[in-house]
């Protein structure tokens, strides 16, 4: 078969009625999972370098929103990073807040997780929304920062509207409310909150609670919803997932968003359900999240970022490794601008291929299925 096209991003592999090739669209005759936002934390911490370019673009697919923590560096740039220092996530040391931007920059924040990742940087907030897969929008959760410098990295990178920005302290989420009316405000923590408690947040403009797992209980639930506060929770393992889902969160923080969504697919709702429970409309699952439902595999086709040479196209999980063919030189590695997200493979449209060997992996039991470009 001839694919008339020049270039593929990425390759899904799922259970269908028929086959068919499509962008941002998935044939199944599946249920679908609950709504309740899988939410990346730190970009998906458990699978990728976390608060890094590399795992935000990585999760096209795996999430309906991305985290990431922001702080302040030396000189006042807002970078993303989780830890008070550099120690634990790069190969530097010291205090964020004693190291000047150019200074961060020289840190590795990804061969820690791995030699792959090698050459990742601390990224600075403007960058990391930049990497955020197309209609995946971002919960930033601000450790160090102005509310001006926040707000206003968010309107100039036209992602203030759909974000939902988080933080431990009140008072900057106060702040953050006078300069914006209607960005969604969410308080973080841990421990019992009681009425008292969400009088008091909800009067300083907060909309949601971004709260421990231990203390997520449905008399939390009920007070929230009684203020009109949604709840996202963090975070669950993935067999805590249905746990949570049960009680109606209206967003769960993952470590492992593939695990989180396999774990979602179980929990899928009735159709007496789904229409009783409709999300707010703005945390909506984006149509690249919408294709990791039912996904049996998916090749992302990046491969050659960390060696151009590579002939190989493994498979996300590491299930199944396809191969090249049929390129006369160099394989077609796209990157940058020309790539979707991360990485894609241009095809010449006559020899060229990626073959895909069967295996038990690839055996879905099914008479046909949706392959999506």
């Amino acid at each position: 078969m001839i694919l008339p096209i020049q270039s593929i991003s990425s390759i899904w592999l799922r259970p269908s009625l028929h086959f068919s090739m499509a962008i941002l669209s998935a044939c199944t005759a599946i249920a679908q999972p609950a709504k309740s936002g899988i939410i990346a934390h730190r970009g998906g911490y458990a699978l990728f370098p976390e608060n890094t370019c590399a795992a935000f673009r990585t999760c096209e697919g795996l999430a309906d929103r991305i985290e990431f923590d922001v702080r302040v560096s030396a000189d006042g740039e807002l970078v993303v990073i989780h830890d008070e220092t550099v120690d634990r996530t790069t190969d530097g040391s010291g205090a964020v807040g004693d190291l000047t931007l150019a200074q961060l920059k020289t840190l590795d924040a990804g061969v820690k997780f791995s030699r792959a990742f090698a050459g990742e940087r601390i990224p600075t907030l403007a960058e990391a929304l930049r990497a955020l897969p197309p209609g995946v929008p971002a919960l930033v959760d601000v450790k160090t920062g102005s509310a001006k410098a926040v707000v206003d990295a968010l309107r100039s990178a036209n992602a203030l509207s759909n974000a939902v920005i988080a933080c431990g302290g009140l008072d900057l989420l106060q702040d953050i409310r006078r300069l914006d009316p209607d960005v969604e405000l969410a308080f973080a923590g841990n421990g019992e909150l009681g009425p008292d408690n969400i009088a008091v947040a909800k009067r300083m403009g907060v909309t949601a609670l971004a709260w421990n797992k231990a203390a997520v209980t449905p008399a939390l639930l009920d007070l929230a919803r009684s203020a009109g506060m949604r709840v996202f929770v963090f975070s669950p393992t993935p067999s805590e997932v249905p746990f949570f889902l049960g009680l109606g969160v209206d967003g769960i923080y993952a470590d492992d968003p593939m695990a989180a969504q396999q774990a979602a697919r179980r929990h899928a709702p009735s159709p007496e359900q789904t229409v009783r429970s409709q999300p707010a409309a703005r945390f909506q699952p984006s149509a690249p999240a919408k294709l990791i439902r039912d996904l049996v595999a998916y090749w992302k086709l990046d491969d050659g970022l960390s060696d151009p040479s590579s002939a190989n196209a493994e498979e996300a999980t590491g299930r199944s490794l396809g191969r090249l063919v049929g390129f006369a030189s160099a394989p077609g590695w796209v990157s940058g601008a020309d790539a979707l997200a991360g990485g894609a493979l241009r095809l010449d449209g006559r020899e060229d291929y990626v073959r895909l060997p069967p295996n038990e992996f690839l055996d879905i039991g099914a008479n046909a299925v949706s392959l999506s470009l």
